[in-house]
């Protein structure tokens, strides 16, 4: 089973990180294992730079980040930002009404900030928030008044709208007014999200630009992920892995699925197809 892999990129939450968004040690250990190997490991993420854990910042050797599902990629070693792609004007107010609809939680993503309302940062769990995903929530967001004004201010930067629903209903609601269009990209990170981002927006787009940077080829790459936001990688890359908590498309896409990130699944794909163990 081993392959010749010379690139590895890899989802952060409920992938690499546990669902505490913690970084197990047996996943920290093979990520260290591929570097001092001389495998260049790329982070790919949802989440801006600076939210990003210190666990992971602090790993010495990963140069790369994609962010904001592939709204940016960083070169952290040199201190540049390599790309962007924002939300245009058009597509923001494609969507105005439901940023309008004050029953909904709503990010916007700009300038590598998360900001939402000042409800939602005051009680994020009555906007469908899980009581997991709370503590995270106010470590990271800032509070806005008046979103329609706020994204009016950043037409030119924003990277990301996220939707957050409560429940079934929510999630319907979304789905109906939330349609596929050349405007913007639309995508999942987790169960309870709709996630917007600019024309073009993948992680996959992302990763591609890397491959050709540091010039590597797809077929020698390997990727990891668990929700929809993940898919476009995993099916780019010549080993795509879904951890085993991924969501039916993830592990659809994927060519083989490793155990879950509680148990430290993206270490056994790495020793299984890396180091042939």
């Amino acid at each position: 089973m081993k392959k010749e892999i010379k690139l590895i990129a890899t989802d952060l939450d409920r992938t690499l990180l546990d669902s505490e968004h913690r970084l197990p040690e047996k996943n920290l250990q093979a990520i260290k294992r591929c570097i001092e190997n001389g495998i260049e490991v790329v982070i790919a993420t949802g989440r801006v730079l600076p939210s990003i854990p210190e666990q992971v910042r602090g790993i010495e050797g990963i140069r790369y980040y994609i962010t904001a599902n592939g709204a940016k990629v960083w070169d952290v070693a040199d201190g540049i930002e390599l790309y962007s792609r924002y939300l245009s004007p058009e597509a923001f107010e494609s969507i105005v009404p439901l940023i309008d609809d004050a029953t909904h939680m709503v990010e916007i993503f700009t300038g590598d900030k998360p900001y939402i309302s000042r409800a939602a940062y005051d009680d994020p769990i009555s906007f469908g928030i899980p009581e997991w995903f709370e503590p995270y929530i106010k470590a990271t967001r800032t509070p806005v008044e008046d979103f329609k004004a706020f994204g009016r201010e950043h037409y030119d930067s924003i990277e990301n709208i996220n939707f957050i629903f409560k429940d079934d209903e929510g999630e319907q609601y979304f789905r109906d007014r939330l349609t596929r269009t050349d405007l913007y990209a639309l995508t999942q990170s987790f169960a309870f999200n709709f996630e917007i981002g600019g024309k073009g927006v993948s992680k996959a787009a992302a990763l591609e630009l890397i491959c050709s940077r540091v010039g590597v080829d797809p077929k020698h790459t390997m990727t990891f992920g668990d929700n929809l936001n993940d898919v476009s990688m995993i099916e780019f890359a010549g080993v795509g892995v879904a951890v085993s908590n991924a969501v039916p498309e993830a592990r659809a896409a994927a060519d083989y699925v490793t155990a879950a990130s509680e148990d430290g699944g993206v270490a056994d794909a790495i020793n299984k197809f890396i180091f042939g163990e």
